[in-house]
């Protein structure tokens, strides 16, 4: 439908953010296919095959077997119950639990800084201060927390100095440093991801959601008849519409320079 002379219509930016997302994905699906799902299933195919050199790899002897998960379970030698290896995988899963629930308690409060309380210039400071270290090599950076959490490091000179204890920890010995070691070393895997996720959610939402719980009286919904309790649904609703109308026209009119005319 023609618009009169002088007239035009605007695109809020969304449809300009998802062609970007589209145009990003085309390029992420084709390398996390080949980078990370073809090498995972490669490996769990490898896995129902039997151990060949490679000159026997498709001949008579190339067949599909469970042997080798049957020898986690069962010790093929004596047919025992294999303990050290199913041991060592439940160790492995309550360790990788313990390490991201442990690093989700240190970065969620710092992401959650960087993304909505901090200033520009002590974000950069933090940021600056969390990628630094890892341009160190990982071998030197383990060292480094041997040394810390040694009988005679740093840790253990400074809690026996204070008089905290009377005795150094072996923290090594007691699967500490192990703690330590997969957290720093996966830590900006989570606080990344954590930041992106904070930092693009829509402050207005928030500032919303603040204003309809003060406009909540004092009593309780069942204490309220019916009638009350419509009428504050629907204050409710008409309250967080009104927020996301202006939401969008502040985001509409926020940078007039990139925005884009579409003239019919």
């Amino acid at each position: 439908m023609p618009l009169p002379p002088g007239y035009s219509l605007e695109w809020s930016g969304q449809y300009e953010a998802m062609q970007r997302v589209r145009q990003r994905l085309v390029l992420v699906v084709p390398v996390t296919l080949f980078l990370v799902v073809l090498p995972y299933l490669y490996m769990v195919v490898e896995s129902f095959h039997p151990r060949l050199p490679p000159l026997k790899r498709g001949g008579p002897e190339d067949f599909l077997t469970l042997e080798q998960y049957k020898s986690f379970i069962v010790t093929p030698s004596d047919g025992t119950w294999n303990t050290n290896h199913m041991g060592a995988f439940v160790f492995t899963i309550i360790a990788s639990v313990a390490v991201t629930v442990l690093n989700f308690a240190i970065c969620y409060p710092l992401a959650y800084y960087m993304a909505q309380a901090g200033g520009a210039q002590k974000v950069r400071l933090i940021m600056l201060g969390l990628i630094v270290p890892y341009w160190v090599n990982e071998i030197l950076r383990a060292f480094s927390l041997r040394l810390l959490l040694a009988s005679r490091g740093l840790i253990n000179q400074m809690l026996m100095a204070t008089g905290i204890t009377d005795a150094p920890i072996d923290f090594l010995g007691n699967n500490t440093g192990l703690y330590v070691g997969l957290s720093y070393a996966y830590l900006l895997v989570m606080i990344f991801p954590l930041y992106n996720a904070i930092e693009s959610l829509d402050k207005n939402q928030i500032e919303a959601a603040r204003d309809m719980e003060r406009m909540r009286d004092q009593l309780p919904l069942w204490e309220l008849t019916r009638e009350e309790r419509d009428k504050r649904e629907l204050a409710d609703i008409l309250a967080s519409l009104g927020e996301a109308i202006e939401a969008k026209e502040r985001e509409s009119f926020a940078s007039e320079d990139t925005r884009r005319r579409y003239l019919y």
